[in-house]
């Protein structure tokens, strides 16, 4: 039995992922964080580089500083984890806070 040789990767040929794709695992990554109820999420690749662009609601009274720090780690982590892209910018906006608290209004 002879083992078969395989062609440089090079020769075998290119992968190539969208932006759609790369946005979405970087929102289903920006699910994963507790702190975040809410999440819109843009990318822009680049050969094997993307910059992500995201908006997010956050629970209040989450510390809005250190949730976005948080998330900004997780998403890079994620996203080059599973897409094998390097992360070069996370720009995150931060549109609503949202309690969990309901409002208990009286009857007049």
């Amino acid at each position: 039995m002879t083992a078969a040789v395989l062609p440089d990767l090079v020769d075998r040929g290119r992968t190539t992922v969208a932006d759609r794709v790369v946005a979405r695992v970087a929102q289903a990554a920006a699910a994963e964080d507790p702190d975040v109820v809410s999440a819109k999420t843009n990318a822009k690749v680049a050969g094997t580089t993307t910059a992500l662009d995201i908006r997010v609601g956050l629970r209040y009274p989450a510390p809005v500083g250190a949730a976005t720090e948080r998330l900004r780690g997780h998403l890079i982590e994620r996203v080059e984890q599973l897409t094998g892209m390097t992360v070069s910018q996370v720009d995150i906006a931060v549109t609503a806070l949202t309690s969990d608290r309901k409002e208990h209004r009286r009857v007049q």
